[in-house]
């Protein structure tokens, strides 16, 4: 039994203020790099269309997210309508529901792409209509995890572009897995035991939880002055790190540094994130 603790959310959104401290995340996300290489060789509006066609369809992957995203940066050729085609039908990240992703590409091509060629063509790209856009285009709610993941992964291509945009902060924390898992060992959901299998209740969690999530990190995000989806990238690859040292806390700061190259100021801001473990194993 375990239950959210929204004092936390406000004492962890503090503890994520640094303005710098989120880009200092993203910079490193392995997805990030891919993101900035698709957006190299496509240039930034039909890399940003892909980019947003290869998140819509990043769910349930046979792979790591990281890797995925590698193997689409290597499809990343000509438009990206062959791109996609291209990815979706020999990706192996994407060996399972192959066909359901195939209907989602051809549901994004014939009703979203033309929407958004043009959104992204402006002088100053709205987060918000996009991400209002993509939902109704593609008849999903608004919080549906691969439509706020899209928005994240623009925003990394908007970034390595060196283009402008505003709005997102009312776009949710895309939940997955890494981000339920940190909800737990930061101690945004307490009540569970030291002897629990922490990863068994952040696959439950996921789902059977996820308004809550978002709840919880919507408060971290207001408190810490970022987008809730800016925050999933420090969340993101922290928890990586988490869940590769589940079992000894004491080697999450190392992996931060070797893995990531994150530095010592930045592993001791976000330690947070694994407090309650830390706790629970100490």
């Amino acid at each position: 039994m375990f239950f959210p603790d929204e004092e936390k959310a406000k004492v962890i959104g503090v503890s994520l203020s640094d303005p710098l401290l989120a880009e200092a995340f993203v910079k490193v996300d392995p997805q990030y790099e891919s993101v900035s290489e698709i957006v190299r060789k496509m240039g930034y509006v039909e890399g940003s269309l892909y980019v947003i066609g290869v998140a819509l369809i990043s769910y349930m992957l046979s792979s790591r997210g990281e890797e995925h995203w590698r193997i689409a940066s290597k499809y990343a050729e000509g438009g990206c309508i062959k791109a996609l085609q291209e990815f979706v039908t020999k990706s192996p990240s994407i060996n399972w529901l192959r066909d359901q992703r195939k209907k989602r590409v051809e549901l994004y091509v014939s009703k979203a792409l033309p929407s958004l060629r043009e959104q992204l063509q402006k002088n100053e790209v709205d987060l918000d209509t996009i991400h209002l856009e993509l939902a109704r285009l593609l008849k999903a709610r608004k919080e549906d995890k691969t439509v706020v993941f899209a928005i994240k992964m623009l925003y990394y291509s908007l970034l390595s572009s060196g283009k402008g945009f505003h709005g997102g902060i009312d776009i949710p924390i895309p939940v997955d897995y890494r981000v339920s898992l940190v909800s737990f060992t930061s101690g945004l959901f307490r009540g569970w035991s030291c002897g629990e299998d922490l990863r068994r209740l952040a696959r439950e969690a996921r789902t059977r939880q996820k308004e809550t999530i978002i709840r919880l990190w919507k408060i971290v995000a207001e408190v810490a002055g970022k987008p809730p989806f800016l925050l999933d990238s420090i969340v993101w690859v922290t928890g990586r790190c988490i869940d590769e040292h589940l079992s000894n806390p004491g080697l999450i700061e190392r992996c931060l540094g070797e893995k990531y190259g994150i530095s010592e100021y930045h592993t001791r801001t976000v330690r947070i994130l694994w407090s309650t473990l830390e706790e629970c194993l100490g």
